[in-house]
């Protein structure tokens, strides 16, 4: 906290409409939180810089591949991918139905395949939430649109 008071107001890493808890509050709620609300809060902030930070090296490392290779991201396109008769079979032969979250992300993912653009996906939930059985819904669109996949 001593480094903190030497911090320069407004000197935030993220804008403030990004996030409501700044930089130097989370720092203070993590050293001296009155509530576990203000743990919480500053934990949150604290995350969620972590998340944007890590997003920011994975496209400048993903830009830099592309730059290697002589390639720009200008113009990025993928071959929309629609459903078929091997996504239904594989999804009639689960031996459950998929709940409505579950349902839901996966509509919400076979939508983004059909489009024309590249996408970049992270399915997050606790164990046993179903995220493997959609990645295999998924994988089985791909498969019945002809390409390749692994899970």
């Amino acid at each position: 906290l001593v480094l903190m008071e030497r911090f320069p107001e407004g000197a935030d890493p993220l804008p403030a409409r990004m996030y409501p808890v700044s930089q130097r509050d989370a720092f203070k709620l993590m050293h001296r939180p009155q509530t576990a609300a203000d743990l919480d809060k500053a934990h949150g902030r604290l995350k969620f810089e972590g998340l944007v930070g890590l997003s920011l090296v994975r496209e400048h490392t993903r830009l830099e591949a592309l730059a290697e290779r002589g390639l720009s991201d200008s113009g990025a396109h993928a071959t929309p991918i629609k459903p078929s008769s091997t996504l239904a079979s594989a999804l009639s032969a689960l031996p459950f139905k998929l709940t409505e979250g579950q349902r839901e992300v996966y509509e919400e993912v076979l939508g983004d395949m059909q489009k024309d653009e590249p996408m970049n996906r992270l399915i997050q939930g606790d164990v046993g939430s179903g995220k493997t059985v959609i990645a295999y819904l998924v994988l089985m669109a791909a498969f019945g649109a002809g390409h390749q996949g692994a899970l």
